[in-house]
Order: structure tokens, then sequence, then C-alpha cells
């Protein structure tokens, strides 16, 4: 199992090469980020998609990194036949966590504090016309204890 996206992207990368576009084109995250989605899932086409240039952000964006059952296999590190076996087996095997000292976390690479924090900078996606605002889908929760 990947240590982290990063991790996992390069993997996914090295498997299928194919399978990662990244758009460096400008793109308006207002439908823009789905519709590149949605046009290639109309042509049956689910390649994970790394935008560089989200209009309004810094930080990059990406987009169907478990579109298909070979990289959610690729993320469980098993086959795809495996695939409800080994999401089940995490269910109910708890993963320690890393401890990690703080000048070390990754997480810790973009620190934005007091007057500089604006969640409109992130680079998050609208996905359809009725949409009361952008949202994350399936996203990924860090928690503290």
């Amino acid at each position: 199992m990947p240590a982290d996206l990063r991790t996992f992207l390069r993997e996914a990368v090295a498997a299928a090469p194919g399978d990662v576009k990244a758009i460096r084109r400008p793109v308006d995250r207002t439908f823009a980020i789905a519709a590149h989605a949605a046009k290639l899932a109309a042509r049956s086409e689910y390649p994970v998609l790394l935008f560089t240039a989200v209009e309004g952000s810094r930080f990059p964006c990406v987009a169907n990194v478990v579109a298909t059952y070979d990289r959610v296999a690729l993320a469980l590190g098993c086959g795809v036949a495996d695939i409800p076996r080994a999401y089940g087996e995490t269910l109910v095997r708890a993963i320690a966590p890393a401890v990690v000292t703080r000048a070390a976390a990754p997480v810790k690479e973009v620190v934005v504090r007091g007057a500089g924090v604006d969640l409109g900078q992130l680079p998050i996606a609208y996905h359809n016309e009725l949409d009361g605002g952008p949202y994350i889908t399936l996203p990924m929760v860090i928690t503290r204890g």
C-alpha cells in the first residue's frame, strides 16, 4: 500500500504511464475540472488528472485518482480480483500511526497563517451546475489525537 499520495501517483505512472495526464494549461475550477473528467469518461477513459494551473489557486489539483479497478488495486496492494478481500481487511485491521517530527512532517511544507488564510485559494472544484458550491469528493482526512 502506498505511503502517501505522491508515492501512489509515482506508482500509478510506473504501472501505466498513459493513465496519468498532466493538464498544464490554466483551468477554471468552476466546472472545468469536472468537465475534463466527464469528457474523458464519455470515451470510457479514466486517467488520473493532475491540474497544475488551477485559476485562483497556487496549489495543484488531482482528480480521478481511484476511478479504475486497477488503481484501486494498486492503492490496496492487491490484484483486481482481490479488491473486496483487501478492502475488507483494511476495515478491520488498524494501522499504527507513523510518528514524524514536526520539522519532517510533509504537511508542514506549506503553512499559511493569520490574514494569509483563505480557503478560497484551495483548488476545490465545482462538479455540477446545481451544486451549492465547490466540494471535495472522496476526501482524505488527517486527524491528530
